[in-house]
């Protein structure tokens, strides 16, 4: 199941909001390096604030095992301020468009399932907010991976060497289409976001 967390329910999932940022410590920071964003037991940015929607994917024993976090592009977000180098061209910056990061997963949980739902429940939330597509900043051996799911992947610029490992920044489109190919990969029919 997947949890929509936004500025109105921060409060009510504090606790699974902790959770994810604790995940988040253990993922990026320690497994990855990530220190800057080092906070004791979590990990967090600038843009974690209220313009962030956060999804946590959530196991039968309500525990957060994988996570991602939305951003809106027409604010400074992490390919503007950051990584516009990696893009060919304008950053896009557009309304209906959202900057995807900080997309992990708990280890022992990866290489199944959660992958998939997680990218259900983007698809799924993009489509019930108006949002056409979603940039981010990925490995690019995860590029074939997500296409070979039924994501609709372009490139927005070259592959580029960042911290050891060639990155890509893309674009994910968000549709009808998308979302059907994700539930036959999945063998989901219903919904994957929590009610």
């Amino acid at each position: 199941m997947i949890r929509i967390v936004e500025a109105a329910s921060q409060q009510r999932h504090a606790a699974s909001l902790r959770q994810h940022f604790e995940l988040r410590h253990a993922i990026f920071v320690r497994e990855r390096g990530w220190t800057d964003f080092d906070r004791g037991d979590i990990e967090t940015d600038q843009y974690d604030n209220h313009h962030a929607v956060y999804a946590l994917c959530i196991d039968a024993d309500q525990q957060v095992i994988g996570c991602f976090r939305l951003y809106p592009t027409v604010l400074p977000h992490m390919i503007s301020e950051s990584f516009a180098w990696t893009v060919e061209g304008a950053v896009i910056q557009e309304p209906d468009v959202l900057e995807l990061t900080r997309f992990g997963i708990k280890k022992g949980h990866r290489g199944g399932p959660v992958y998939l739902e997680l990218f259900l429940g983007l698809t799924e939330y993009c489509l019930h907010n108006g949002i056409s597509g979603t940039t981010a900043l990925i490995r690019a051996v995860r590029k074939p991976v997500m296409e070979d799911y039924g994501l609709s992947v372009r490139a927005l610029g070259p592959l580029l060497p960042i911290d050891g490992e060639m990155h890509l920044a893309v674009h994910f489109a968000m549709d009808e289409t998308v979302l059907e190919r994700l539930r036959q990969r999945a063998g989901v029919s219903g919904s994957v976001l929590e009610n």
